[in-house]
C-alpha cells in the first residue's frame, strides 16, 4: 500500500511538471531568456511560421539604456507541445519612434517600424521567412514609405529578396515618377542581423528626389 501511495504521487509530481512547462507563456519565455539583459517586449504577435501547426511567437524587445538610446531586436519563438523554444534573434534590429507592427500570416513574419514626426510619417517593413535549410527567418522582402502632409509629398519602395525584383515611386507637385530595377541580393537571415549597418536595405537601392530625379 505505501508503494502504492508513493507510486501515484511520483506520477502525479512528473505530470504536474509536465503541465507546468506547457504551461510557460511566450512572454515567460521571453523574460527567462533576455530578461536578465534588461529586454521587455514592446510588440509582439503569434500565428503559424514555421509549418507544423503550432502558432509560433514573435516579439520586437526593448532596452533602455542610461544616455536615453533604446536598443530594439527582433525574436522569433517556435510553439511546442512543452511551451515556446527560441529560434533566433537580431542583433540591434530598425528603430521605430512611434510604434511596431507585427503580423504572422501566409508563413511569414512582417515587422513594420514606424517613426511619426509632426506632419511627416516615414516606414519600412520586413518580410521573413522560415528557411528549413538555414534553420532560421530570412529576409524576403521589404518595402519603405516616406509621406509628408505638409507639403503633399510621397515616397515608396518595394524590394522583392527573392527575384531581386524593385519598384521606386515618388508623387508630389512636381508629378509622379515610377522606377524598377533588379538587384542581386544575398541572402540575410535573422540571426544577428544588425539594422544599422544592413547595406541592402531601407532606401539605399534607388532614390527619386523631390525633384522626380533618380539617384543611384
Amino acid at each position: 500500500m505505501h508503494r502504492s501511495v508513493m507510486f501515484a504521487m511520483l506520477l502525479f509530481a512528473l505530470a504536474s511538471n509536465v503541465v507546468a512547462a506547457a504551461d510557460v507563456s511566450a512572454s515567460e519565455q521571453v523574460l527567462r531568456d533576455f530578461g536578465e539583459d534588461g529586454y521587455k517586449i514592446w510588440a509582439s504577435t503569434e500565428g503559424q511560421l514555421t509549418g507544423d501547426d503550432i502558432p509560433d511567437f514573435a516579439a520586437v524587445l526593448e532596452r533602455g539604456s542610461p544616455d536615453g538610446n533604446r536598443r530594439e531586436i527582433l525574436a522569433v519563438y517556435a510553439g511546442t507541445a512543452n511551451g515556446f523554444e527560441l529560434i533566433s534573434n537580431s542583433g540591434q534590429y530598425c528603430s521605430a519612434r512611434n510604434w511596431y507592427n507585427l503580423d504572422a500570416s501566409g508563413g511569414s513574419l512582417f515587422v513594420e517600424a514606424v517613426t511619426s514626426i509632426s506632419t511627416s510619417i516615414t516606414s519600412n517593413r520586413l518580410q521573413f521567412r522560415y528557411d528549413d535549410a538555414a534553420k532560421d527567418f530570412r529576409i524576403i522582402g521589404e518595402e519603405y514609405a516616406s509621406e509628408s502632409d505638409e507639403i503633399d509629398d510621397t515616397f515608396r519602395g518595394s524590394v522583392n529578396h527573392l527575384t531581386g525584383e524593385a519598384t521606386f515611386s515618388r508623387v508630389n507637385a512636381a508629378g509622379r515618377k515610377e522606377v524598377a530595377r533588379r538587384f542581386e541580393l544575398p541572402a540575410t537571415l535573422l540571426s544577428g542581423f544588425d539594422c544599422t549597418s544592413w547595406e541592402y536595405g531601407r532606401g539605399q537601392h534607388v532614390y527619386i528626389d523631390t525633384d522626380l530625379s533618380v539617384v543611384e
